[in-house]
């Protein structure tokens, strides 16, 4: 067998993921046969020796699968609250990883305030960008702990599944430090992070400062969400994780400055272990850095003892190690995606990359640096792919040629910076002057793969493939990888090309003669989404701006990304306040969009400058008013306030403004109000007579401003004649909903479900029944009834 670490690493990572399925009375029989294997390993031939070892190293994965029941940490019971409770805590993180991140995991040595059973425990530290870092690995924290939750939005993770995989039992959102004092490395290693993060700050100011830092120091605090929609986009957001390329970075680096000093082969090694052991520490021991700095040492330890180096093997190895003491990483999403791309360069590319051809003229030598990157590239993209499509759902076209961008670009700045940390020790100037052009070479690099996100369809949302499409997809990888030693390079490229577009090419995706309305939990904000019979869909309110907070990527935009959905025929913006509109940041830049639907133009500045700017990429921005109306397959749609376009102003309340519609199909109604105060309510109700009697009525309620007290008035509740009330709620504000409006709506008769409680809630009718379940599990199947004439 040509490379058995791939087997023994595959058998300990399916071991890994079916731990959970192993339960806890065959552990001792798990152990006996571990034991048998690893006897008859030397009474066997080759063949039978691989399959024992193979089915050692699964039963090792199982006995080290965090899902294991052995192994489970469940969350004790008076944690297991979804409240959150004050906490001071004595804790312990990895060396320097506090430093070098917004959340790491730490482990409790002593509980100074809040329960006692958090003692021993590893937690999670959130929010450290808003604290002064602490330095070291050993301080006093302050702040709020909460107990993992379960899943709110379809398709996403799961953080309580997440946690236990992690060996954590919640997170701590962190409001103070103390600190404790440093001695030694940790001293100098920390002092040497804070001047290189002051030196990047004040040498080039602005995007690429952030980026740089993220690149160095393995820190994303000053990462903008901007940056991070264009590595989305483009697809290299890997070039922002510190990864093999940044350990072979500085390996360059060390044999550029050792290369005087002819040292022999084991001092050189010794140099280079010692380096990268430094490195991976000063970047905060992320997973992916990890990895490639294990894979370093293997590859460095084989050639000490002069052993012959297979690549590929060296990757397997390290990867089996890293697994064997950090389980969790089987998890790590980023672990995942750094050991495949690697995987599959080291496999795939020496059998596709063209033979090395004789011409020495610039021109050839220009296609063949072309084309060998396009290859480089593809093959990363062969192992991680459907890791991608099946965790985020989308896929960006433009990243082979992205990629050729980017990663010159960003290696020349890597370099310039780990110079720039060396030349700290000697010149403060010349690290200075480094820094400028390597965070010049970034700024580059950002300007020129945001102009290359900016083709048509840049990006595409896939949504998640099926089982059937993965397997298929990884069955053909795999026989073309390791089956297939005598096909041709150029067929083996073409088939590979073939496999990437079978597997990112979406399926349509109609839903029949059915409405489906997703009312999504975003936080503190309103977002539904309405998918109509015929193909068409309609986005009303989009949620907050998560740009604020440093994120790329709304909850919306992920939900519509594992949904598959490429286009919104309609937007509709209830009112001018961001929990309602904050969305379309991030929707404008990442989706095309038919038409934005408002019922007025005037409003926070905010506000208007988004809808600027979609008018400025060609999107149609119309206002609505009470009377208008429109039909798509079926489905009725009527606006029933604003009476007039309102003008609005950034003083005036939005709230009494709001677009609220109602969405009839067959003979099942749904009532959206956005925020509407009980004076519209009122308002509305006093004209339904001109609208009919039947007009008004509804099944289903999308209670206005997220259940605040005072929100609702008791006759129009009672016209509208529904049965189950949806509360779009997060926990921002502690008033919402009010138990005054939880009793208006329960005394009304009315089924009341949260998002912040129930999680997303999906309804699906042909016109005449009714089917609602809740990401929570709750389940409702109800017949028709005359709602409407």
């Amino acid at each position: 067998m040509r490379r058995p670490s791939l087997f023994f690493l595959t058998a300990l990572w399916t071991g890994l993921l079916g731990g959970s399925l192993v339960g806890t009375h065959l552990s001792l029989l798990v152990i006996q046969i571990v034991a048998l294997a690893t006897a008859l390993v030397f009474a066997c031939g080759p063949r039978l020796r691989l399959a024992l070892l193979a089915a050692s190293f699964f039963l090792m994965g199982v006995l080290r699968s965090p899902e294991s029941p052995w192994n489970l940490s469940p969350v004790p019971p008076d944690l297991a609250s979804s409240a959150t409770v004050p906490v001071v805590l004595k804790v312990e993180t990895p060396f320097l990883a506090a430093d070098c991140a917004e959340r790491v995991n730490a482990g409790v040595r002593e509980v100074v305030v809040g329960p006692l059973s958090l003692l021993g425990r590893q937690v999670v530290l959130r929010g450290l960008e808003k604290v002064a870092p602490p330095g070291g690995s050993h301080f006093t924290i302050c702040g709020r702990f909460q107990p993992p939750r379960d899943r709110l939005n379809p398709c996403g993770v799961n953080p309580r599944q997440q946690s236990a995989r992690a060996g954590v039992v919640g997170a701590v959102d962190v409001s103070a430090i103390r600190h404790e004092r440093r001695h030694g490395i940790a001293a100098c290693v920390s002092s040497l992070r804070e001047k290189m993060e002051g030196l990047i700050r004040e040498s080039y100011p602005g995007e690429a400062a952030g980026m740089l830092e993220a690149m160095l120091l393995g820190q994303r605090t000053n990462l903008s969400a901007h940056v991070q929609t264009v590595m989305i986009k483009a697809g290299t957001y890997h070039v922002i994780s510190v990864s093999g390329l940044h350990v072979g970075i500085v390996l360059l680096v060390i044999s550029a400055f050792l290369s005087v000093f002819g040292l022999r082969r084991v001092p050189l090694m010794a140099v280079y272990a010692f380096t990268i052991v430094l490195y991976v520490i000063f970047t905060g021991t992320q997973p992916s850095a990890v990895r490639a700095g294990a894979m370093f040492l293997v590859a460095s330890l084989l050639r000490l003892l002069q052993w012959k180096t297979d690549f590929p093997n060296c990757v397997c190895l390290a990867g089996a190690i890293l697994l064997l003491v950090f389980p969790h990483f089987a998890w790590d999403i980023g672990f995942q995606l750094s050991l495949g791309a690697v995987l599959g360069m080291t496999v795939l590319v020496p059998q596709i990359s063209p033979s090395r051809g004789t011409g020495r003229s610039w021109p050839r030598k220009a296609v063949r640096y072309l084309t060998t990157s396009f290859i480089v590239c593809l093959t990363a993209q062969a192992f991680t792919l459907p890791i991608v499509l099946y965790d985020f759902g989308r896929a960006s076209l433009v990243a082979p040629l992205a990629n050729l961008v980017m990663v010159p670009l960003t290696t020349v700045a890597i370099a310039g910076g780990i110079e720039a940390s060396f030349a700290m020790i000697f010149s403060e100037r010349l690290a200075t002057l480094l820094l400028k052009a390597s965070a010049f070479m970034t700024d580059v690099s950002i300007t020129a793969t945001d102009f290359l996100t900016r083709l048509p369809h840049a990006l595409i949302y896939t949504g998640r493939p099926s089982v059937l499409k993965l397997l298929l997809y990884s069955s053909s990888v795999a026989v073309l990888s390791f089956g297939t030693p005598r096909m041709g390079r150029s067929v083996k490229l073409l088939i590979l090309v073939g496999l990437h577009a079978f597997l990112i090419i979406p399926l349509g995706r109609g839903s029949g003669d059915l409405l489906r309305v997703t009312f999504l939990y975003v936080g503190s904000g309103d977002a539904a989404f309405v998918e109509m019979p015929g193909g068409e869909n309609m986005l009303i309110d989009v949620g907050p701006n998560t740009e604020i907070f440093g994120q790329a990527q709304n909850k919306v935009l992920s939900f519509l990304a594992m949904r598959g959905v490429n286009r919104l025929d309609k937007v509709i913006v209830s009112h001018a306040h961001d929990d309602h509109y904050g969305g379309l940041v991030s929707l404008l830049e990442s989706m095309a969009v038919g038409e934005i639907l408002v019922g007025g133009l005037g409003g926070e500045p905010d506000y208007q400058r988004l809808l600027e700017r979609a008018q400025g990429k060609g999107i149609g921005v119309r206002t609505v008013k009470a009377g208008d109306s429109w039909q798509t397959g079926g489905v009725v749609m009527e606006v029933l306030y604003p009476r007039e376009v309102g003008a609005g102003s950034p003083t005036e309340d939005a709230n009494g403004q709001s677009v609220v519609m109602r969405i009839t199909y067959g003979r099942i109604g749904l009532l959206f109000t956005g925020d509407a105060t009980p004076e519209v309510q009122r308002e509305i109700l006093a004209g339904s007579d001109l609208l009919g009697s039947g007009r008004l009525r509804s099944r289903v309620l999308k209670v206005p401003h997220h259940g605040a007290p005072n929100s609702l008035d008791g006759g129009f509740v009672r016209a509208l004649g529904a049965e189950i009330a949806v509360i779009s709620v997060g926990t921002k504000f502690a008033s919402h909903p009010s138990p005054a409006t939880i009793a208006l709506l329960e005394a009304s008769g009315l089924k009341t479900l949260r998002t912040s409680v129930d999680g997303a809630v999906s309804l699906v009718t042909d016109g005449r029944s009714l089917e609602l379940k809740t990401e929570c599990g709750t389940e409702i199947l109800e017949t028709a009834s005359a709602v409407s004439d």
